[in-house]
């Protein structure tokens, strides 16, 4: 491990050391004040919490992917899975006003408007590539280290990727998130099923089989109580506006 690589975990681990207190000050003050989430105050101190704590695992992911292919060629019998921190805000309590999900929500005092279509194909590392081989077929892909989510831990039926595909894809190394797929399939561990508008213009990746494509949608989503409100209709119209000026790119 070289100097910086040192730094660097040294810096994490005084985050996470922090993290650990700050969430221990936002838990005891939630039980003694206002354990219905009825203080404003507190809501917002956890919920930049749970934001930071993101960010940690985003920083964490980013770190373990140029990494985790060694390790999973080492252990060819293992399942390796990486699991960021995230979680669900709730538009009824006021967690977040807007909230851009894959799918339309079905439940809920809900509004919606449909942003975009976007595609996903199977991508891969151009090294990875020179080094395992291109998959031709779809039996190909039995010969090759697969990227997908962890199936225990996917919120939403329309993630469930795998389902859809015309092969059968047994993920070797399971990560909760499309960020942290992208980066592991980056950095040369294996085949991801990844966002076209992700991958596409990477020059170190490389789509295989392009012919395996995968449809599906953003939706941004608010309270109807919020129907009204200037400041979610602006923010709405902006992302509207930015997706359809790059609708090439989805």
């Amino acid at each position: 491990m070289n100097e910086t690589h040192a730094d660097f975990l040294t810096l994490l681990a005084g985050i996470i050391g922090i993290l650990i207190v700050a969430s221990g000050i936002g838990y005891v003050l939630k039980q003694r004040i206002a354990p219905d989430g009825s203080n404003a105050t507190i809501e917002n101190l956890n919920a930049r919490i749970l934001a930071w704590w993101g960010m940690t695992a985003f920083l964490a992911v980013a770190f373990l992917a140029g990494r985790i292919g060694t390790f999973a060629a080492r252990h060819p019998h293992l399942t390796v899975q990486i699991v960021p921190a995230s979680r669900n805000f709730s538009l009824s309590r006021r967690e977040a006003d807007i909230a851009v999900t894959v799918g339309r929500p079905s439940k809920g005092r809900l509004r919606a408007k449909k942003l975009t279509d976007y595609t996903l194909g199977l991508y891969a590392s151009a090294d990875y590539l020179a080094r395992m081989s291109t998959p031709r077929t779809h039996d190909d892909l039995r010969n090759h280290t697969l990227i997908g989510y962890v199936d225990d831990l996917i919120f939403a039926s329309q993630l469930d990727f795998a389902v859809d595909l015309p092969v059968k894809w047994q993920s070797r190394i399971e990560v909760s998130g499309a960020t942290g797929q992208f980066e592991v399939a980056r950095a040369g561990a294996g085949i991801g099923i990844l966002h076209r508008f992700m991958a596409e213009d990477d020059p170190a990746l490389v789509r295989v089989l392009p012919e395996i494509a995968l449809t599906r949608s953003y939706w941004a989503v608010w309270h109807e109580s919020h129907h009204a409100s200037r400041r979610v209709r602006a923010v709405i119209d902006f992302l509207d506006e930015a997706v359809r000026d790059a609708r090439s790119c989805f």
